[in-house]
């Protein structure tokens, strides 16, 4: 997922126009998450993290198959 940083710049800036807030504090040396940048950034994460598990439980329901299984035979077959 490589992107530029002139992209990423404005995918921001197009986010903190949508928010009508500002998340990072820029200077010519360093950026600096706001109060609102940090409470944004921990929603953020706990969402991908709710992602995550649900990705983790659909797979671990394609490992483990659940269900009725039904079984049809001929007659012959049931007097052997």
């Amino acid at each position: 997922m490589a992107k530029t940083t002139s992209g990423i710049s404005r995918a921001l800036s197009r986010l903190e126009k949508k928010l009508d807030t500002t998340l990072l504090r820029r200077t010519t040396r360093r950026l600096e998450l706001t109060e609102e940048g940090q409470s944004f950034l921990a929603h953020a994460r706990e969402i991908i993290n709710s992602v995550e598990h649900a990705e983790e439980q659909m797979a671990l329901r394609r490992l483990n198959p659940a269900g009725r299984l039904r079984v049809n035979a001929a007659a012959p077959l049931w007097n052997m």
